[in-house]
C-alpha cells in the first residue's frame, strides 16, 4: 500500500544514504508545521541497512566461514556469499536463525551529585559539550532527521572516544553480533564489485577467515581523523575503521527498531535517535500523535475549557480532508472539531503520518507497510525478532487504501497547481503518451526535466480512483491521548 504524491517526492529529494530514504520535508508548504514529514509510502530497505548484512551471516556455517568453494581469481580466503534475493532468510544456520540485540548495552546512568560520574557518562557530557556537536545537533536539518552522519561525527573526538566506550562496555552477544555484521559487510564487499577488488577492497579491506577474528576495539582506536576525500581512505586502517564506524551504524540502526536505544546511544547517533521516536518500538499511534495531543490540550487550557477526563471523542475525515469530530460533552466536541480544521497544514500531515506508520503494543509492525520483496525489512523485524503484526480488520485496511488514494491524489494535485499552475484533469495519458490539455502543458511535461523525471509517478496518480470515502477512519481522543481504532 502507497500513499504517496509528487508533492513529496520533490519536496524530499531522497538520499539513499541515511534512513531518510523515502521520508523528507514538505518544505515548500505553506505552513511551517509541514516541517514534519509524510511518511505513507512503503520504506525501503535502507530504512533498515542492517538486514543485508544479517542476512548474509545467517546464510555461512556455524564456524563463520563460507560454505562453497572460493573462486581462484580471489584471495584464498575470499567466497562468494549468496545474493541477498537468491538467499532465504529462514534457511538459516542453527545457532544464528534469529539474531538478537541485547539490552545490556551501556548507557548513560543517572548520577547524584555527591557520586563520581562513570567514564561513559563523562564522555556523554563531553560530546554534548563540543561546541562543533552542538553546532550539528541543533542545525534545522539535524531536526528532521536528516543533517547529522555518523562519518561526520567521526571527526570529533570526544565522538570516537564515546564510540570507543561503546565498544568496551558491549554485552558478549551484541559486540558477537557487530563482528558478524562487519565481516558480512566486508565478505559482500569483495564479491559484489569486481572493478573495485583490485584496489580499495583487496588491499584495504581485510577479509577474515573467521567474524571472531575482528578486534572491534583495536580497529576504532586505529581510526583517526578523516574524511571521504583524505588520503585516510585508501590505507587498512582508516578503511577498516570506516566500514566498522558504517556497520556500527547498522547496528544502532537495528537495535532502535527492535527494542530502542539507550541514553548514550542517543547522543552518541543523534540521527538514529529521531528515527527511533517516529519508527522504533515504542513509537505506537499514542506516542507519534504526542505533538497533536500537547497542542489540543495547550488549547484547551488557553481557552479556560474544562477537559474532563471521561471524556470521549471519535475523530473521522470527510472526503474534503476536513474533520469531523463527535462524542464529549457540551459543546467540547465542536471546540475540538474547531482545533482540528484550523490549525493549519502539520496538523493534517502529522495525522495522516501517525495512521500510516506507527507501531503497536510490543512493537508490533503495521502489516500494511510490508512489500512482496521476500527480503522486506519491516517482515525480517516481525518474523526474526519475535515482533509480530499489529491486528486490524479487513474494514481498516479497505480504508487505508481509500486513504492513501485520496491522499496522494491530494498532494499530487496541490503541487502542480502551485508550481506550475495545472492539476491532473489538465493531464492526458492514452496510448503510452502523457501529455496535457493545452500546447503549454505539453511542453512543461516534455521539458521540464523534473517533471520529466516524475512520469511514472504521475500516471500512477492519475489511475487512483477518483472517489474515495475516507470516512470510516476513526481515532480516539480521551484523557489527553489519542489512539486509533482497527
Amino acid at each position: 500500500m502507497q500513499a504517496r504524491g509528487i508533492a513529496h517526492q520533490i519536496t524530499d529529494r531522497p538520499d539513499r544514504k541515511n534512513i531518510a530514504d523515502n521520508i523528507g520535508i514538505h518544505n515548500r508548504r505553506q505552513d511551517k508545521g509541514d516541517k514534519e514529514a509524510v511518511q505513507t509510502r512503503r520504506l525501503s530497505r535502507d530504512m533498515l541497512d542492517s538486514a543485508p548484512e544479517i542476512e548474509l551471516f545467517n546464510n555461512y556455517n556455524k564456524a563463520g566461514k563460507h560454505n562453497s568453494p572460493i573462486n581462484a581469481a580471489q584471495p584464498a580466503h575470499v567466497e562468494p556469499p549468496p545474493t541477498p534475493d537468491a538467499a532465504a532468510p529462514n534457511a538459516v544456520n542453527d545457532s544464528y536463525a534469529a539474531p538478537t540485540i541485547s539490552k545490556e548495552t551501556g548507557g548513560a546512568a543517572e548520577v547524584s551529585g555527591n557520586e563520581p560520574m562513570s567514564e561513559i557518562d563523562r564522555l556523554v557530557q563531553a560530546l554534548k559539550d563540543n561546541e562543533e556537536y552542538s553546532r550539528m545537533v541543533n542545525s534545522e536539518r539535524a531536526k528532521t532527521g536528516h543533517g547529522i552522519s555518523h562519518r561526520s561525527l567521526s571527526n570529533i573526538k570526544e565522538w570516537q572516544d564515546l564510540g570507543l566506550e561503546i565498544l568496551k562496555n558491549m554485552s558478549k552477544d551484541d559486540y558477537e553480533l557487530l563482528q558478524k555484521m562487519l565481516w558480512s559487510r566486508i565478505a559482500d564487499a569483495h564479491t559484489r564489485n569486481p572493478k573495485v577488488q583490485n584496489f580499495e577492497v583487496r588491499n584495504t579491506l581485510i577479509l577474515r577467515d573467521n567474524y571472531k577474528d575482528y578486534d572491534l576495539i583495536a580497529i576504532w582506536e586505529n581510526m583517526g581523523f578523516y574524511s571521504e576525500a583524505s588520503p585516510g581512505w585508501s590505507t587498512v586502517n582508516g578503511n577498516m575503521a570506516g566500514q566498522l564506524n558504517d556497520t556500527l551504524n547498522s547496528f544502532l540502526n537495528l537495535k532502535s527498531r527492535v527494542e530502542g536505544l539507550s541514553e548514550t546511544e542517543r547522543v552518541f547517533l543523534p540521527q538514529r535517535a529521531y528515527w527511533e521516536d517516529r519508527l522504533g518500538p515504542n513509537a505506537t499511534f499514542g506516542n507519534v500523535m504526542s505533538s497533536v495531543a500537547d497542542h489540543v490540550n495547550a488549547q484547551f487550557e488557553e481557552a479556560r475549557r474544562a477537559l474532563p477526563a471521561t471524556d470521549r471523542f471519535t475523530i473521522s475525515f470527510n472526503n474534503d480532508f476536513t474533520f469531523r469530530v463527535r462524542g464529549g460533552t457540551g459543546d467540547n466536541a465542536e471546540f475540538l472539531q474547531g482545533i482540528f480544521n484550523n490549525s493549519g497544514g502539520w496538523l493534517l500531515t502529522r495525522v495522516i503520518n501517525s495512521i500510516f506508520m506507527h507501531r503497536g503494543e510490543g512493537g508490533a509492525i503495521p502489516s500494511w507497510i510490508l512489500t512482496n520483496d521476500f527480503n522486506d525489512p519491516w517482515r525480517e523485524l516481525a518474523e526474526n525478532h519475535g515482533l509480530g503484526y499489529i491486528q486490524v480488520s479487513e474494514e481498516f485496511l479497505e480504508s487505508l487504501k481509500s486513504l492513501s488514494a485520496a491522499h496522494s491524489r491530494k498532494i499530487t494535485e496541490e503541487w502542480l497547481q502551485k508550481q506550475y499552475g495545472f492539476g491532473l484533469d489538465d493531464l492526458i495519458f492514452k496510448n503510452g503518451a502523457l501529455s496535457g490539455r493545452t500546447d503549454e502543458i505539453t511542453k512543461a511535461l516534455n521539458n521540464d526535466q523534473w517533471l520529466k523525471s516524475q512520469r511514472d509517478e504521475i500516471i500512477r496518480v492519475m489511475n487512483l480512483p477518483r472517489e474515495n470515502d475516507i470516512t470510516n477512519i476513526s481515532i480516539v481522543f480521551e484523557n489527553g491521548e489519542f489512539s486509533i481504532l482497527y
